[in-house]
């Protein structure tokens, strides 16, 4: 233990100066504990500000492809100190993990951090703003997305769903980040796209359209 504390704290710092962000530890398998710790900040969605997935790349691209690599699949510079520690990152641009996460755990963990939990990320509530925290989670999204799979799914939208829950999301609440923040992308297909109660317009979609139209809804 006396040989652990100080080696931890050299790889803490190497981390922050290289500037890594986000998940630093592996994702857990079950749901991610959103908190707060005592100290810990809330989950705020009174935005003054859209959240923008550009302005998320470029905080990404400075603050967390160090660690993370810059398609969130590691590669970055810190990869193989963090490989030498037996740290595992999760892959950022995974789908299946994408799919299974809402914004609003996304947003805890790189408000809050993992130290409380024993991992090595700092928080990120004061270094950046809560719309800039928005928009690094919006941007994660598009990691294992395509632009051409956004571009597909904004047309279907536009084309299908726009005539069931508007043109703006407003009848399914898509235009509300409060209750975006609470939805992952799997909630959000299984209880909207692909469900054709709710969309019957969307009957004839393939699986691989839904899911565009999901991944567009949530960027």
């Amino acid at each position: 233990m006396r040989r652990f504390i100080p080696l931890f704290t050299l790889i803490l710092a190497a981390l922050i100066a290289a500037g890594c962000s986000l998940a630093d530890t592996p994702v857990p398998s079950g749901p991610i504990q959103s908190g707060p710790l005592p100290g810990e900040e809330t989950i705020h969605t009174d935005l003054t500000a859209n959240p923008s997935a550009s302005e998320g790349a470029a905080i990404y691209a400075q603050s967390c492809s160090a660690c993370h690599g810059p398609e969130g699949a590691g590669g970055g510079q810190m990869t193989a100190v963090l490989d030498e520690q037996g740290i595992e990152l999760p892959m950022l641009n995974d789908p299946e993990l994408m799919r299974s996460r809402s914004p609003g755990e996304w947003f805890a963990m790189v408000s809050n951090g993992t130290l409380s939990a024993g991992g090595m990320m700092p928080p990120f509530s004061e270094s950046l703003t809560e719309v800039q925290r928005w928009s690094v989670v919006t941007y994660l999204y598009t990691l294992g997305t395509s632009a051409d799979q956004l571009a597909e799914g904004e047309a279907i939208y536009n084309e299908v769903y726009a005539e069931c829950f508007g043109a703006d999301g407003a009848a399914a609440s898509f235009n509300d980040i409060s209750i975006m923040a609470t939805r992952s992308p799997n909630n959000v297909f299984s209880q909207y796209m692909a469900d054709e109660e709710a969309c019957p317009a969307a009957a004839e979609l393939t699986e691989d359209q839904r899911w565009a139209a999901t991944l567009f809804a949530m960027t």
